[in-house]
């Protein structure tokens, strides 16, 4: 068993600052990080697989990709008690399928493609974990493999979107589960596959992200679903429109696996112009719109410098966990980052797990309350073809337990001016500091509030000028880190 250390964020006992030349301050935080532990064996091998929370606490495996290339016929349901994994079969292979979580208790796989990643399905079953069968339902019009769909407000499941199939990335269509029916619904005005299909409150449905239909861009617009008229329209030309740039894909589990219990969605996006950034956004279905909360600039975190691979939700602790790697690192090196979205705090790892050699990460996530594990499945022998899938899989234990260290902190290396100051102010360096330089703010609970490179300040030699930060009156914590991670620190007042 592995565990990876963890980046801290601090509040300061501010009354030591005044009287040492060389200050100890008192450091508050949380740890971020995993422990990393072999999970049992799965069944059969398998990368991409689609990944679920059931309602009992087990977790189920869908389809995915097997040894070979292979569409998988099996679905794998691991206990997190027995620590097994069981293996059922389904009657179609699935992979790449979309999940849906029906009201009923019931989930939707919804067509799939074939082995080499051919679309080919339009058959869909059901499975019902309270027998742990499969039932066929009807048909789709439409063979579609990354499809998207999720359940509406009645009763029926819209899908939407294809993968290399120019009438299925266009032409949607309507399920209903009562009559056991699929009907042809209104068109895209983008065609789209590996998108998301968000229910809102008042019937309809938001359509976003995903990519054009032979992958050539990532998509950008929002589109509106009106389940009275069976139309779509432009919602939005950005998801944020106040942000540009930013898209999401869907991914190998169903929409309500990332609904937060105050009724929001939360979902991973992503953007690469001006430079390659994730970020978490809020879905609220009732004014259907995006909100940008917490972003990743790679760049700036060398633990993550290779994306993020995917997020998972824990609902009842109200933390999202994503899973991320170093770029071109061979052996692989990973780190969770935890994101408390109660305290609005941020979790990086300040070092990485690194993976055994010949491992690489194809991954599903799946949330274990029980344990507060989180399931990995999806690991590959290669690192860039979909041939070589394996069964191993992993359990991590997020880890963001409080924990107190000091720091040194060398007195004036940096000074704020004017101090107190009504908003806007100034930051000098007054020692030699080498690399790229990173200023954070924190307030004095500990919590940060901006994470910026200072080379996009506006600065005159070793004078930083800030004037759009923002801050509320009170006490802030300025804290500067270069390339080496060494820190310099200061305090700033702002009265208004």
């Amino acid at each position: 068993m592995k565990t990876i250390s963890t980046i801290k964020y601090y509040s300061l006992n501010i009354m030591l600052w005044c009287s040492l030349l060389l200050i100890s301050t008192t450091i508050f935080g949380q740890t971020g990080g995993a422990t990393f532990e072999n999970g049992p064996l799965m069944n059969r091998a398998r990368i991409v697989p689609l990944a679920t929370t059931l309602s009992n606490g087990n977790i189920a495996i869908f389809g995915g990709r097997e040894f070979g290339f292979v569409s998988s016929y099996y679905t794998d349901i691991y206990d997190p008690v027995a620590k097994t994994f069981t293996e059922l079969n389904m009657a179609v292979p699935r992979d790449n399928a979309a999940l849906v979580t029906l009201t009923d208790g019931r989930y939707l796989l919804v067509g799939g493609g074939y082995d080499w990643g051919i679309p080919a399905y339009a058959t869909n079953e059901i499975f019902d974990p309270s027998d742990n069968s499969f039932t066929m339902a009807s048909t789709m019009g439409y063979s579609r493999m990354q499809p998207a769909a999720a359940q509406l407000n009645n009763g029926h499941v819209l899908i939407v979107g294809g993968w290399y199939d120019d009438y299925a990335a266009i032409n949607t269509e309507i399920y209903d589960i009562e009559d056991n029916l699929y009907t042809v619904s209104g068109s895209l005005n983008a065609p789209r596959s590996q998108a998301m299909v968000i229910p809102t409150t008042d019937g309809g449905a938001i359509v976003a992200g995903g990519y054009t239909t032979y992958g050539a861009a990532m998509i950008t617009t929002v589109e509106y679903y009106n389940a009275e008229t069976g139309s779509f329209s432009i919602a939005s030309d950005e998801i944020i429109p106040t942000d540009p740039g930013w898209t999401m894909w869907g991914r190998t589990r169903a929409i309500v696996d990332d609904k937060m219990n105050n009724g929001k969605y939360v979902f991973l996006a992503y953007r690469s112009s001006p430079e390659v950034e994730y970020a978490l956004v809020y879905f609220d279905p009732a004014t259907k719109t995006f909100e940008k909360k917490f972003s990743f600039v790679l760049s700036e975190h060398p633990t993550i410098s290779g994306g993020i691979y995917d997020m998972i939700l824990d609902k009842n602790g109200n933390y999202v966990y994503l899973l991320a790697t170093v770029s071109g690192s061979d052996p692989v090196q990973v780190a969770l980052i935890s994101v408390d979205l109660t305290n609005e705090m941020v979790y990086i790892p300040e070092n990485n797990y690194v993976m055994p050699a010949g491992e690489y990460l194809f991954p599903s996530l799946a949330f274990i309350p029980s344990t507060g594990e989180i399931l990995i499945t999806g690991v590959s022998a290669t690192p860039s073809d979909y041939f070589n899938a394996t069964n191993i899989t992993y359990l991590l234990k997020p880890e963001h337990s409080v924990g107190i260290e000091e720091e040194m902190i060398l007195p004036n290396a940096i000074t704020c001016f004017p101090n107190p100051t009504t908003g806007a102010f100034n930051i000098k360096i007054n020692v030699p500091i080498e690399g790229e330089l990173i200023l954070s703010v924190f307030d004095i609970d500990g919590r940060e509030l901006c994470n910026l490179n200072m080379h996009n300040i506006q600065q005159s030699s070793n004078l930083y000028s800030l004037n759009n930060l923002d801050l509320g009156s009170g006490m802030y914590i300025i804290k500067i880190r270069n390339s080496n991670n060494t820190v310099y620190t200061t305090t700033l007042v702002v009265t208004k």
